[in-house]
C-alpha cells in the first residue's frame, strides 16, 4: 500500500519529484504528504491556548458552541454540522477549514456556510418518532468510531441511552479484543443488543438486551415493548450489518 501511494501522486502531480525516503520506519499517509509535500503546513489540534511557530493552529474547546478558529491573530467562528459533541465532526470540522485554507479559499464564508450543513444519512443524523430518537449511525463501523458513538449516546441529555450494535467487520486477528473492549465501554448504557458473530458469546452485563446473528433477526415487535418514551437508540455496525439491509427504514416503521 506505501508503495502505492507515492505512484499514484506521480500520476495526480507529474511534474513532482519525490525525494528518496530516508527513513524505513513505518508512517502514516498524512506524514507521507507532509514529508513529500511541505507546504502549506496546516496545524489540526485541540488546544486552549495557541502555541507560537507554527503558520497556522486551529483551536477549539470541548462544548464550545458555536467553536472558535484561530489562524495567527484572526479569530473565527464556526459551528459543525453535528451538534451532540461528537469529537470526530469537530475534527472533520477542523480539517475541512484546514483544506480551505491550503487552497486559498475564503474562511469566513466557509465558516459561516458549515453550519447549514445537514448530517448525511447513516453517519450520525438523528431521528425522532413517536417520543424516540434514534441516532442513525448505521453506514459503517470500526473501533475508534465505535467508541466515540458510545461516548457521544453518554453526554446526551434526556431519556434512557440504548446501543444497538452490529459487528466490526475486517478486524482480522485482533477482532475478538476489539468487541470485548466496545462492550465493556456500554456497561453504562441502559439496554445493549449486540448483531453479528462479533459480539457472539459477549455479554456487557445486566443491561443485555439481547444478541442476533443478522440485523434481520431482530425482534422488532418485542424490542418496541421494552422502550419508554424519551429513549435515545443509537444504532452502529459495519455497512454489511444494517446498511444494506435498510435496517434504519425498517425499524422506524416498525416503531412508528
Amino acid at each position: 500500500c506505501r508503495r502505492a501511494v507515492p505512484e499514484r501522486r506521480s500520476e495526480l502531480f507529474p511534474h513532482h519529484r519525490a525525494e528518496p525516503r530516508q527513513s524505513r520506519q513505518a508512517t502514516t499517509a498524512p506524514q507521507l504528504i507532509l514529508e513529500q509535500y511541505p507546504a502549506p503546513h496546516v496545524s489540526l489540534e485541540h488546544r486552549s491556548k495557541a502555541e507560537e511557530g507554527h503558520l497556522s493552529r486551529w483551536e477549539t474547546k470541548k462544548h464550545q458552541q458555536p467553536r472558535r478558529l484561530q489562524r495567527g491573530d484572526v479569530f473565527l467562528s464556526y459551528s459543525p454540522p453535528q451538534r451532540s459533541g461528537h469529537h470526530p465532526w469537530v475534527l472533520t470540522a477542523l480539517g475541512c477549514l484546514g483544506t480551505a485554507y491550503a487552497l486559498g479559499a475564503d474562511l469566513e464564508q466557509a465558516c459561516e456556510v458549515m453550519a447549514s450543513l445537514e448530517t448525511p444519512a447513516g453517519r450520525g443524523n438523528l431521528l425522532e418518532l413517536s417520543g424516540l430518537s434514534i441516532i442513525d449511525d448505521s453506514y459503517n463501523a470500526n473501533p475508534v468510531s465505535m467508541q466515540y458513538a458510545l461516548d457521544a449516546l453518554r453526554q446526551r441529555r434526556g431519556g434512557r441511552k440504548i446501543a444497538v450494535l452490529g459487528e466490526m467487520l475486517e478486524l482480522g486477528a485482533d477482532s475478538g479484543r476489539y468487541h470485548e473492549s466496545i462492550l465493556d465501554s456500554c456497561k453504562e448504557l441502559d439496554g445493549v443488543i449486540t448483531v453479528g458473530e462479533g459480539f457472539a458469546n459477549i455479554s456487557p452485563g445486566d443491561n443485555f438486551w439481547g444478541h442476533y446473528d443478522a440485523s434481520v433477526d431482530i425482534d422488532l415487535a418485542e424490542l418496541a415493548g421494552l422502550l419508554e418514551e424519551g429513549d435515545i437508540i443509537l444504532v452502529k455496525g459495519s455497512n454489511k450489518v444494517f446498511w444494506v439491509n435498510n435496517f434504519i427504514t425498517t425499524i422506524v416503521e416498525a416503531l412508528s
